[in-house]
C-alpha cells in the first residue's frame, strides 16, 4: 500500500512539473502590440505633416444647449 501511494505521489509531482510550464505565457509581444506602443508614445510623430491634434477639431462640434452637455473624447486604446 505504501508503495502504491509513493508511485502515485511521484506521478502527480511529475505531472505538475510537466504541465505547469505549458500553461505559462512567456510569448514575445506581437508586432501589433509593439506598433501600438510606438504610436501612442508621447514623442511619436504623425504620419503626415498636415495632421492636427484632436482638440483642434472641437470647434466643429455642437455647443452645450438644451440641458445637454457635450463632452469631447478621442478614441482610446481598446475601442
Amino acid at each position: 500500500m505504501l508503495r502504491i501511494r509513493h508511485i502515485v505521489s511521484i506521478f502527480f509531482v511529475l505531472t505538475i512539473f510537466l504541465i505547469t510550464p505549458a500553461c505559462s505565457s512567456n510569448e514575445p509581444p506581437s508586432r501589433f502590440e509593439s506598433a501600438q506602443q510606438e504610436s501612442t508614445a508621447s514623442n511619436s510623430s504623425a504620419v503626415t505633416q498636415e495632421a492636427v491634434k484632436g482638440g483642434e477639431l472641437n470647434r466643429y462640434f455642437p455647443k452645450n444647449q438644451g440641458g445637454y452637455q457635450v463632452i469631447y473624447t478621442q478614441e482610446k486604446r481598446g475601442f
